[in-house]
């Protein structure tokens, strides 16, 4: 049988529709059934308009404790999502094409298998920013299990340097007037950094 509970505004504020085996909170406003989301498959419905946190209108969820969700999740439909089949998290996209996938629009493109771990994908000038203050260093590091900063790309704001360290050594930095050191060119046509005497 059906189950509900009644509020001074509401005739079914808390209701277990046995007919259809799911369980709804229709206590705000907004969205008030599964079906307006577009979802069928809906077991656990809480009604409500988005953008509420903070407003007179019911709609807010609020979890006193912790959370856990044993399977998918999804946020607005493609604003978070979780594949749990493919163990996959998408930020803009419900069909994350790498482990971490942050979409701002369609690039047209694919990852390369190599490189899917974490994916940012722009369909226009697309970039990664790392900010600290003035007086300070950013920094991306290459480890291993042998050493977790075997190699690293670094920008000290407080010198205005860029240093490219390989085999845990700096062996290229540049400064403001450039490279600072000469170009020596090996027998297989690679170049390297010889020791100058902005390097150390």
């Amino acid at each position: 049988n059906d189950f509900r509970v009644e509020s001074n505004n509401k005739t079914h504020a808390l209701f277990v529709d046995a007919g259809t085996d799911q369980v709804l909170i229709l206590s705000g406003g907004g969205i008030t059934s599964p079906s307006e989301t577009g979802y069928t498959d809906t077991a656990f419905f809480v009604s409500g308009p988005t953008k509420s946190r903070g407003k007179a209108v019911l709609g807010t969820a609020l979890f006193g404790g912790d959370l856990v969700v044993s399977g998918g999740f999804s946020s607005d439909g493609t604003t978070l999502h979780v594949d749990e089949e493919n163990h996959k998290v998408g930020f803009g996209t419900k069909v994350p094409a790498g482990k971490i996938h942050i979409r701002s629009g369609d690039s047209g493109a694919t990852p390369n298998t190599f490189a899917d771990d974490v994916v940012v994908e722009g369909s226009d000038s697309t970039g990664i920013s790392i900010l600290t203050p003035n007086n300070s260093v950013g920094r991306i590091y290459f480890g291993d299990s042998d050493n977790n900063q075997r190699g690293y790309v670094l920008y000290d704001h407080n010198t205005d340097l860029m240093k490219f360290s390989v085999a845990n050594g700096n062996r290229m930095i540049i400064d403001q007037g450039g490279l600072s050191g000469s170009l020596t060119r090996l027998v297989d046509g690679t170049s390297y950094m010889i020791e100058g005497a902005g390097i150390k």
